[in-house]
């Protein structure tokens, strides 16, 4: 529809503009020959075509970047430094045929942070993984859109600042247990803020066995710095000026084994569960058959005990009171 509405718009200039040619010729008693006409006919869609090239609209929640023949237009600021000329929104005059615009987004852009740490050693030895999900908010910075920004297609940048808080949060996890992560989910959340949004977060200075520590610690400190943070734009982090974007928020919504881990750590829980129970059984089995039980009867005995028999497996005589719990003495109840 929109491009069939176009087409008529212009049907009806190259008309218009054809007809006034027409008029301007028959006022001034020109003969109306086939070479005015077709002379008339170049010149009405000559016009045409510059008045159409000679304005560009830009899309809303969006900044663009003039260009003459496809090379940035830039100009000195007030530091002296070169920087590109950005328009804003709506319609922009320009000259047709050598300006342009490369349109570039300024809304904010969430990026979904789903990826797996491997922790440093728990207390048997083990290294476990983890996972952090949430996501990273932000969007192109007016100021360096036609400069930075203008460097990077909207993937790269994405990859590339999750790439940073990959690097910025694994440089720490190798220090500290999972059990440390997962229940401080709000000081992985803080960590990652400050790395990407500060300009100098302090905790950077630290060694990395001390970092997440200090993260803790100073938490509401650092949550005070990134308020203050994003109520100004002229102090810029080091990810932010290599993209040239402003990153607005950092949110972290879990912090947990993966599910891979999750398994094993229950199989483990369950072997060690079969491995107590053999132990106990095998107790038990010792006790009755120092009080005279046969090995047969011992282990039925024990496996009564245990919850893992029934009472007719064997009969009570015998048995000395105390060793059999009775109420236990079948799965059924009975």
């Amino acid at each position: 529809m929109e491009i069939a509405g176009g087409l008529l718009v212009l049907a009806l200039i190259i008309a218009v503009l054809y007809f006034c040619f027409m008029a301007i010729a028959w006022l001034f008693g020109l003969a109306i020959t086939y070479s005015y006409v077709i002379l008339g006919i170049g010149v009405t869609i000559l016009v045409v075509a510059i008045l159409l090239d000679s304005y560009a609209i830009v899309p809303s929640a969006h900044y663009g970047v003039k260009k003459f023949l496809e090379r940035r237009i830039t100009k000195k600021n007030k530091e002296g430094d070169e920087e590109g000329v950005v328009v804003d929104e709506g319609f922009q005059w320009k000259l047709a045929f050598f300006h342009s615009f490369d349109i570039f987004s300024y809304k904010r852009e969430p990026i979904v942070v789903d990826e797996t740490f491997m922790t440093g050693k728990d207390q048997d030895g083990s290294r476990l993984e983890i996972f952090i999900n949430g996501f990273i908010l932000y969007r192109v910075n007016r100021q360096e859109v036609a400069t930075t920004a203008f460097e990077f297609s909207e993937e790269a940048t994405k990859k590339g600042i999750i790439a940073d808080a990959t690097s910025e949060f694994g440089g720490v996890t190798g220090t500290k247990s999972a059990e440390v992560f997962i229940d401080n989910r709000d000081t992985v959340e803080v960590l990652l803020a400050s790395a990407l949004q500060l300009a100098d977060p302090p905790h950077k200075k630290l060694p990395a066995e001390e970092r997440f520590e200090y993260c803790r610690a100073h938490s509401v400190e650092l949550r005070e710095a990134l308020r203050r943070e994003s109520e100004t734009s002229e102090k810029r982090s080091a990810v932010e000026l290599r993209y040239g974007i402003d990153i607005l928020s950092v949110s972290i919504k879990d912090v947990d084994f993966t599910e891979k881990t999750k398994a094993a750590l229950e199989k483990q829980r369950q072997d060690a569960a079969l491995a107590a129970a053999a132990r106990s059984k095998l107790g038990l089995v010792r006790e009755f058959k120092a009080e005279g039980l046969t090995p047969e009867r011992a282990v039925d005995a024990a496996e009564i005990s245990l919850g893992q028999g029934t009472r007719q497996q064997i009969g009570l005589q015998g048995i000395p009171a105390g060793f059999i719990n009775v109420s236990l003495g079948s799965k059924d109840g009975n």
